[in-house]
């Protein structure tokens, strides 16, 4: 629909027409209800004038640029409503052509057209704008991508980047020594790497799936061995919400698997110190324990029988056997003796420990939750305490097969006498829990309830550093529910 530009009942002057313009940049052009030129302003002068002393070729472009004009005009006459064309004109003064976009709208009075309003718009440098514009656009993007590639070349682990229908786009180096061979049937392996990494980009592209973190196996043909690699995968959406790309790192653990089962190893070979230690130790004592009550007992009868020149011989006896006693106590206990007594922090052990086992624990599907509460230092043996938790920690997760939740907490509780009071760490799972039959002797050495893999002294070594500690400890467990192992040690803030 056509708009009014010119309202007969509030006309403006003429001279206001022709001041507003001759203000435009743009040249424009009056003309009337037959297509005729009725005024124009200085930018369309160039085109449509001749100046004094102008010669022959000059007189020629003003009438070459009058005939395209009037063409022009008269499509706009006969379309009836605001319409834009493309016209091309000759510059008077040097010949040169220059590009314009005519936008020519109707002028009425009392719904009657008296004529057109043109302007005409420089398309050359409209076209220019756009191709500087599009030039920092495209460097713009250019530097994006330079710095996407540096990131990708530099991550360390093999990045894939595939579209919307799972064709791979771009790949960094390690993963062009994965999947990226020139002739893949004279590499089996390579044509084997690559159909895997199809068959999961095709999966997880057109899955509902946002992220998906899995484990492939593919040979490197470095090691020219096969390694399980942990896949992450993501997408990206475009600005309706489809998948644009995907991208998938691909995350080598062997090296960590190495120190993390080396670590594990030298964890578990310390626990079978102490197991076996404790082992001789109870065998040693169980087999000298007997005769050397029979020797104390023989000892004290004869305290009353001897003659004051055999007292000296008899006190000595007596002294060294309680020195043997002793020595047996000792190696009964001897695990409670080993590592330095100090100040720990017992959220600092837990933190510790669950680090070392976060990996068997994922693998075996047991989500971890933490609730550490304000504990003030705790005086006694860290390394004995990292040896308690790992117990009950192993303890949990071997009850757990199927995967469940292992919780461990720990708070403190002020006591009514000033600078003293309770440390107390709690350890639940949602395993099978505790066989009714070995509660009453499951602090006992030797008890298990996991046949040969278990040694039946990780309790009995729990129960024994607490006991060094002057703690206590509270259990609760229900068949196939879980167990809940409560830890409670004194501190001295003093």
């Amino acid at each position: 629909m056509a708009s009014k530009l010119i309202n007969p009942r509030e006309r403006p002057p003429l001279s206001s027409l022709t001041a507003v313009i001759e203000a435009v940049r743009e040249p424009v052009i009056v003309c009337d209800d037959k297509g005729r030129a009725l005024s124009q302003n200085h930018a369309a002068e160039r085109f449509l004038q001749i100046n004094e002393g102008a010669d022959e070729n000059a007189r020629h472009r003003v009438e070459f640029n009058h005939q395209r004009l009037a063409q022009i005009f008269a499509s706009a006459t006969a379309n009836g409503s605001r319409c834009l064309r493309e016209l091309t004109l000759t510059n008077v003064a040097d010949g040169s052509e220059v590009r314009f976009e005519a936008v020519c709208t109707p002028i009425f009075e009392s719904d009657m057209r008296t004529g057109t309003v043109t302007v005409l718009r420089d398309a050359q440098q409209d076209v220019e704008r756009n191709l500087e514009k599009l030039r920092t656009a495209e460097e713009l993007v250019r530097q994006d991508r330079d710095r996407l590639n540096l990131v990708i070349e530099n991550v360390g682990d093999p990045i894939v980047v595939a579209d919307n229908v799972a064709k791979i786009t771009l790949m960094d180096s390690l993963a062009r020594e994965l999947f990226n061979s020139t002739d893949p049937s004279a590499d089996p392996q390579i044509a084997a790497n690559q159909a895997r990494l199809d068959a999961h980009l095709t999966a997880f592209t057109f899955s509902f799936l946002e992220r998906q973190h899995k484990t492939i196996v593919f040979y490197n043909p470095k090691s020219r061995i096969e390694v399980e690699y942990a896949a992450r995968s993501g997408k990206i959406y475009d600005d309706q919400g489809r998948v644009a790309y995907t991208i998938t790192v691909l995350r080598d653990f062997s090296t960590w698997k190495k120190i993390e089962r080396l670590q594990i190893e030298r964890r578990m070979l310390e626990m079978e110190k102490f197991a076996a230690t404790g082992k001789l130790a109870g065998t040693i004592a169980h087999e000298i324990n007997n005769p050397m009550e029979a020797i104390k007992n023989a000892i004290y009868l004869l305290k009353d029988r001897l003659d004051p020149e055999s007292q000296p011989i008899y006190e000595a006896l007596k002294s060294e056997t309680e020195r043997v006693t002793r020595i047996l106590r000792q190696m009964l206990g001897l695990y409670r003796n080993a590592g330095h007594f100090g100040s720990f922090d017992l959220n600092s052990i837990v933190e510790d420990t669950l680090t070392l086992f976060s990996r068997p624990l994922e693998k075996g599907r047991i989500v971890v939750e933490k609730k550490l509460g304000r504990v003030p230092s705790i005086k006694g043996s860290a390394d004995q305490f990292r040896q308690l938790l790992s117990n009950l920690v192993v303890n949990a997760k071997d009850s757990m097969p199927a995967g469940g939740r292992l919780c461990i907490r720990t708070h403190y509780a002020k006591s009514i006498r000033e600078g003293y009071g309770q440390a107390s760490i709690v350890v639940s799972d949602t395993g099978c829990g505790i066989p009714n039959e070995i509660r009453a002797t499951m602090f006992e050495p030797f008890i298990t309830t996991k046949g040969e893999k278990g040694t039946g002294l990780g309790l009995w070594i729990v129960k024994g550093i607490v006991e060094s500690h002057s703690g206590r400890i509270q259990v609760r467990s229900s068949p196939d529910r879980g167990t809940t192992f409560k830890l409670i040690f004194p501190v001295s803030r003093g």
